[in-house]
């Protein structure tokens, strides 16, 4: 047998000898199956396992490695979901806000949950240029989704907000200090929500068959609004 021949019988011994220490580790299967259910929560532990041979993959040492390193990636992959969330106004997280709060000089109000103060935030920038029924809109949208009626009459300037399209929950007063900061010093301003909502109309009748009786479609109990409306801000500025 010459020398390359030789070559060849070593490290075919060395490789069966490996394979073979590999398949025992496999027939005994408690250690590799213990080993092999850890990165079953972790999608980056499973890639980097999956990327060496399984003869190197069940060496603890390189598992352990592994275990070292993953959180870090997890790490990673979440704080660049945060920054593509931060770059939009819309999906914006906490500290974003707090900066924007800050550049705008708004104070939200107490127990404004995130989405309010995002709102907020939204509103004041659209509220930008000439007061306008556009833009009284534009301020409205940002809390509610959807749009308002505005008119000027006797001095004062009349905004009511129409039922918001997909019942998105909003502050009242929120809507009404965006809007205030826009109104002339001549004008008043009064913000009226211009529908009821389910605990109103409640209130408003005896029970639910005095809902049936008073009103013929479901369409007139949704653009029902409660008489001497007190769902009102009114103030002058």
């Amino acid at each position: 047998m010459n020398v390359i021949d030789e070559t060849v019988k070593v490290k075919g011994s060395v490789i069966n000898e490996t394979l073979k220490i590999h398949d025992e580790v496999n027939v005994h299967g408690e250690y590799l199956e213990f080993e092999s259910n850890q990165f079953s929560d972790s999608i980056y532990g499973q890639r980097m396992i999956d990327y060496y041979p399984k003869v190197i993959s069940c060496i603890h040492e390189f598992r352990a490695i592994i275990r070292g390193e993953y959180p870090e990636f997890e790490s990673l992959n979440s704080s660049q979901q945060d920054t593509l969330n931060d770059a939009y106004l819309t999906t914006m997280g906490e500290q974003r806000i707090i900066e924007w709060e800050k550049i705008l000089a708004i104070k939200p109000l107490e127990n404004s949950t995130i989405d309010q103060r995002r709102d907020t935030v939204i509103a004041r920038i659209r509220g930008q240029g000439k007061l306008n029924t556009a833009l009284i809109n534009a301020i409205v949208n940002a809390f509610t989704g959807g749009t308002a009626v505005s008119y000027i009459k006797n001095s004062c300037l009349y905004v009511e907000i129409s039922p918001p399209p997909t019942n998105k929950k909003f502050q009242f007063l929120d809507v009404y200090q965006e809007l205030s900061k826009k109104i002339p010093a001549h004008l008043g301003l009064s913000v009226t929500r211009n529908y009821a909502e389910w605990q109103d109309i409640k209130d408003y009748h005896v029970d639910w068959q005095e809902v049936k009786d008073v009103n013929e479609t479901w369409r007139d109990v949704y653009l029902f609004v409660v008489p001497n409306n007190t769902f009102s801000l009114r103030g002058n500025n």
